[in-house]
């Protein structure tokens, strides 16, 4: 998984909107698989890039769960009494089943987050960017949606692009980390690589976890206890 971080208004989420195709590029171009993804259909586009919204109230626009699981498959193809079988399966990976007749705008934070993350996860992008995805959620849930997100990035190779204030998320989960400042990419490198950076570097808004301090006074600076545990 590849994060993105910075601080407020340093640009990372209009570079998420340039990769999701929401924005066009006023010069140069990008391309996510050989294709520049404002220029899609709608379709065609979430097949290819999937954008979890920071606040997932702006991605509602129908009255129940199901809707918003059912729109993302029709958009896709998908018709006819299979529709509701695969928004039933998709929901009840996430836990949120039985939510599927409930306003989304009328969910806690947490089950909105999930709720539109369900939506996404429908068309089976082959991109999929999180700006944020477990804000509002208690650890524990939070900790089995990342769990779930790396289980279907490796079953279904996709890519996924994380976008977050969570140190300790990035140092879990992340292969390669990029620092955004005043709307440029600024470094890139592992975890622990932009962690040590950034201690020089405090306008970046980089707060490296407390597990990356104690095993750097060890010997060996580490950016998770899962990273700990493949040292060893």
């Amino acid at each position: 998984m590849v994060s993105v971080v910075g601080p407020n208004g340093s640009g990372k989420s209009t570079l998420m909107y340039l990769m999701a195709g929401i924005y066009s590029p006023t010069s140069g171009s990008i391309e996510i698989a050989g294709k520049p993804p404002a220029s899609l259909s709608g379709g065609e586009r979430i097949r290819l890039v999937g954008y979890v919204f920071q606040n997932p109230d702006q991605m509602f626009l129908n009255t129940t769960v199901r809707a918003e699981i059912e729109m993302t498959l029709k958009l896709t193809g998908v018709r006819g009494r299979v529709l509701g079988r695969l928004a039933q399966e998709i929901a009840k990976e996430l836990g949120i089943d039985k939510l599927l007749d409930k306003s989304p705008h009328k969910l806690s934070v947490g089950q909105r987050r999930l709720a539109s993350l369900a939506a996404v996860l429908a068309a089976r992008p082959k991109v999929l960017i999180l700006d944020e995805p477990t804000r509002g959620l208690d650890r524990e849930t939070a900790e089995n949606v990342m769990r779930y997100l790396m289980d279907l990035k490796r079953e279904r190779e996709m890519t996924v692009v994380l976008v977050s204030h969570d140190m300790r998320q990035v140092g879990d989960y992340s292969q390669l980390v990029y620092v955004m400042y005043d709307g440029r990419v600024i470094f890139r490198g592992t975890p622990e690589e932009v962690f040590a950076e950034a201690e020089k570097h405090k306008e970046w808004g980089v707060d490296p976890p407390q597990v990356y301090y104690a095993t750097k006074a060890l010997g060996k600076p580490a950016a998770s206890l899962r990273r700990v545990k493949a040292y060893v």
